[in-house]
């Protein structure tokens, strides 16, 4: 099952322990809801276009997607998405 998770530019996903900025490929992420814990492991991270965004969210099975917009501190509407991919473990 695809899992997407998506943040305004403001958020950032302030819920991570680290600045996302920081995330690097390798790293791991925990996912924690009422009924189960899920780890996962980056396996991607890329910077595009709002018009390729939409392509992610038709990903394969057991992956989390993060995307936020890009740059972080920009004013406005980004013209860019970070996204990263991470695979269940």
């Amino acid at each position: 099952m695809l899992q997407y998770l998506n943040t305004n530019k403001d958020d950032n996903f302030k819920i991570f322990s680290n600045n996302i900025e920081q995330f690097q490929i390798g790293d791991s992420i925990r996912i924690q809801t009422f009924n189960k814990i899920e780890n996962y492991t980056i396996i991607d991270i890329q910077i595009i276009s709002r018009e390729d965004a939409i392509r992610f969210r038709s990903y394969k099975r057991n992956v989390l997607i993060l995307s936020t917009p890009y740059p972080f501190n920009y004013v406005g509407d980004t013209p860019t998405i970070w996204i990263a991919k991470a695979k269940k473990l």
